[in-house]
């Protein structure tokens, strides 16, 4: 996985748009993507901060944990619903 831009080239990026510059003139001048410019800049709307998140970070699994019984639930459901439909001897 690669590393983080420097936060001083993410405040260089967002000053050049704060200064009238395109987003996509300002990933041009500063060698960035035009993805990671307008999300720099959709973040530092939003929450004031130019800071890079945590590396590596899970942002999924969290939510299916929580969510882990009633998806098991549903599977479970439809597995049956299919089962008896089917000619074929149930693996359930």
């Amino acid at each position: 996985m690669g590393r983080a831009l420097s936060v001083d080239l993410r405040e260089r990026v967002i000053a050049a748009i704060d200064g009238g510059l395109s987003c996509r003139a300002a990933v041009t001048r500063f060698g960035v993507s035009a993805a990671s410019a307008i999300r720099w800049r959709q973040q530092t709307l939003r929450t004031g901060k130019m800071m890079p998140g945590r590396p590596g970070r899970d942002s999924r699994s969290g939510l299916i944990e929580n969510r882990s019984n009633q998806l098991f639930s549903r599977a479970f459901a439809t597995a049956l619903c299919n089962a008896s439909y089917s000619s074929a001897p149930s693996m359930i």
